[in-house]
């Protein structure tokens, strides 16, 4: 910091800078600790923006600006590990195990598991599915198109520790795919997953997530729906597992 602060002395009292001594706040005669930089200049040239003296302050001022990007650099990246550092605290390593019945929120809606069966194909030459029941409620004012969130998180099924695709979502008393949820009015729908041809009944894992709300966000100021954190995770053995 000592010699930071003395090439910005040197290179300002080569300039002869009023300007920039009012910036510094402090008197730009040269002292014992600035002697070793002030040798640099000849003394009959000492004051005056000769080419060789300008020269000599650019170069000075161009590694200050250097250091000074390397240090805000550093500052950044620093701040930067610590921000995730306390996002990862946040998250919960581990979501409560929840069972059938019990109601986990998941930022938009409510969600209650109720059933989870396996079903035969619905048409010849398809896989087996697996049918989950479940009751939705909305908690926001108004209806709501992503159920699951955007981009959607609805809950992640997984056989033998690989995850299925994404489930399509039936509206049970329209016996049709679920486009939007009203606000406070719970429905019964049915999530459908497509088990691989070769699976047999066994042990199951479920996840769900969650989507924050922010009133206001950090980037414009207004109200949005941030990141997904795991909520809760429930563990199944369907009849049947050896």
């Amino acid at each position: 910091m000592s010699l930071l602060r003395c090439e910005l002395r040197l290179a300002l009292r080569l300039l002869d800078c009023k300007s920039a001594r009012a910036f510094v706040g402090c008197p730009l005669r040269l002292n014992s600790a600035d002697a070793a930089g002030a040798d640099l200049v000849p003394a009959s040239r000492r004051g005056v923006n000769s080419p060789m003296t300008e020269k000599r302050a650019a170069l000075l001022l161009r590694r200050l600006r250097v250091r000074l990007v390397t240090s805000a650099g550093v500052a950044a990246a620093l701040l930067f590990g610590l921000w995730l550092k306390v996002e990862d605290a946040r998250a919960p390593k581990d979501p409560p195990l929840i069972v059938p019945g019990q109601s986990v929120d998941l930022g938009r809606v409510e969600l209650t598991p109720l059933s989870l069966i396996l079903a035969p194909p619905a048409q010849d030459g398809q896989p087996a599915r697996l049918l989950m029941q479940v009751r939705l409620l909305n908690l926001t004012g108004e209806s709501q198109t992503a159920v699951f969130g955007f981009p959607p998180h609805p809950p992640e099924l997984t056989i033998n520790d690989v995850a299925l695709p994404e489930p399509e979502v039936i509206l049970d008393r329209d016996d049709a795919p679920l486009t939007q949820l009203h606000p406070r009015l719970a429905e019964q729908v049915t999530l459908i997953w497509q088990v691989p041809p070769d699976w047999q009944p066994g042990p199951l894992a479920l996840m769900f997530h969650r989507q924050t709300f922010k009133l206001k966000d950090n980037l414009y100021g207004q109200s949005s729906w941030l990141q997904f954190q795991p909520a809760a995770r429930m563990a199944l053995t369907l009849p049947g597992a050896s």
